[in-house]
């Protein structure tokens, strides 16, 4: 059972996948605790992740539009962005469980990025 303190920090810890509001607020109030501190990282490390897989399909179906049946192709690559929006969810989702649990965690594809920035 985790203490009292402990709790608190499992909360701060779920706040932080609030992107913006929990970023300040875990920033500001908890930035001494590396636990919460820890799923800060990789809150932000999804927020960066889902949002440079939006940029490039950008980049990709800009280039695309002009080519002869590029915009198939830019149609047929947004299946891509909501597969990755689809696992960001989960991730986002699996990332609060854990933090209410009390676990750290290392999320695929961008953990090991996330964990190395610098807050």
């Amino acid at each position: 059972m985790l203490s009292a303190m402990d709790m608190v920090s499992c909360v701060f810890a779920a706040l932080s996948y609030l992107p913006a509001l929990g970023w300040l607020v875990v920033l500001l109030v908890r930035r001494q605790d590396r636990f919460a501190m820890c799923h800060l990282r990789q809150s932000i490390g999804l927020f960066l992740f889902l949002l440079a897989i939006i940029l490039v399909w950008l980049a990709f179906s800009w280039v695309a539009a002009w080519l002869p049946f590029g915009m198939i192709a830019s149609s047929a690559s947004f299946a891509l962005v909501i597969m990755a929006y689809i696992v960001g969810a989960v991730s986002w989702i699996v990332g609060i469980i854990y933090a209410l649990l009390g676990w750290p965690i290392v999320m695929p594809f961008f953990g090991r990025f996330a964990a190395a920035i610098r807050l």
